[in-house]
């Protein structure tokens, strides 16, 4: 083999060996309960559940554009009635939009934390003391995530 073929065996090893994807996650998108505080809102001085959901998205198109009117982080809310939980009628659905973010460079996966507001005197006025959570995202494809769930909540253990 004259020098030349190994070179050029060498270049080709070398290129495709350094040829990686930057990510293994999926396209779809992945959510998951990190955690649940009481807080209190100062605007307005009433109590609320600041709930942490952790996500992961592998093509980072989990945000929506900001002329978009897409919702897509939707919650449906359980209450216990009987030790049984019931899906919640509700006039207005939990759902929430997450704001636009676009990750710079070829690698696109975004993962992080969301946080939002559940204000206690909602749960009381519709007379719910111990309820779940169920939540998942969806992204620009449409591609729908795994559905994560909160721990049972007991209300009157977030009441000052």
């Amino acid at each position: 083999m004259n020098r030349f073929s190994i070179i050029l065996i060498l270049s080709i090893i070398i290129v495709f060996f350094s040829c990686k994807k930057y990510n293994d996650f999926s396209p779809i998108p992945e959510v998951s309960y990190e955690s649940i505080e009481l807080l209190t809102d100062k605007t307005f001085g009433t109590d609320y559940l600041n709930l942490s959901i952790k996500f992961i998205d592998g093509d980072g198109d989990i945000c929506f554009y900001d002329k978009d009117t897409v919702k897509n982080i939707i919650f449906t809310l359980y209450y216990m009635e009987n030790d049984t939980l019931k899906p919640a009628e509700l006039a207005v659905p939990y759902e929430y939009k997450i704001p636009y973010y676009e990750p710079e460079g070829r690698n696109k996966l975004i993962k992080g934390s969301i946080k939002t507001k559940f204000y206690i005197d909602d749960f009381k006025l519709l007379g719910y003391d111990t309820l779940k959570l169920n939540f998942y995202v969806f992204d620009r494809a449409y591609n729908k995530s795994n559905i994560g769930t909160t721990p049972l909540i007991i209300v009157s253990d977030y009441t000052k």
